[in-house]
């Protein structure tokens, strides 16, 4: 996503993708995925494997990666769109409205628009949806689940943990087997790769 100056334009140098699909084809041909790639310079995977795992499957159909992060980017806007309909059936005339606006704003936003031919975080939006959904019914060892694997997605989502057991404590709810959920969906999801090169992981 980092870019350069060159000759009075800027240039956006958007590697993620490039490197993701350099790692699944490494890890399919039974290498390591946090390697170095060389893409054409040198770089690490610097994600989860919750975030790059999804994107086997349209590398294998030789599909274009940025459509699956298209259709993954439009589900919270269709969410809030299909909920506005629902309200807008019931009569809720005003929150149908918002909602609506919301599902617009997002689906429409110029940076995410921008965003989009280099984007590969989108994967893993959806997975917001749900936790926000076992959230909302009060499914707490499913949220603490979907939280962990959005933290092995990504280590910016750690920002959500401590407002999520705070959460918990405040209702009364927190106990250990919530503590262990998250730990566990957290963890596993890296342990074959640590185990086989635990100081590749690390760096990347």
């Amino acid at each position: 996503e980092s870019g350069f100056e060159f000759k009075g334009r800027r240039i956006e140098r958007g590697d993620m993708l490039v490197i993701i699909e350099h790692a699944i084809a490494r890890f399919l041909a039974g290498g390591h995925p946090y390697a170095i790639h060389h893409v054409p310079w040198d770089a690490p995977l610097s994600y989860g494997p919750v975030l790059w795992l999804p994107f086997i499957l349209p590398h294998a159909l030789a599909i274009d990666l940025r459509l699956v992060t298209l259709a993954a980017q439009l589900v919270i806007p269709a969410s809030l769109i299909l909920a506005a309909s629902l309200r807008a059936g019931c009569g809720d005339v005003v929150r149908a409205a918002v909602l609506a606006s919301v599902g617009a704003a997002l689906a429409l936003n110029p940076d995410i628009l921008r965003f989009h031919p280099i984007g590969h975080t989108q994967i893993y939006w959806p997975l917001l949806l749900v936790f926000a959904a076992a959230l909302g019914g009060r499914r707490w060892i499913a949220a603490a689940i979907c939280l962990g694997l959005l933290v092995a997605a990504r280590t910016t989502m750690i920002a959500l943990v401590p407002v999520f057991f705070l959460h918990l404590w405040l209702a009364g709810a927190l106990a250990p087997r919530h503590l262990l959920a998250f730990a566990l969906a957290a963890t596993l999801p890296f342990v074959p790769f640590v185990a086989a090169d635990p100081g590749a992981v690390s760096y990347a």
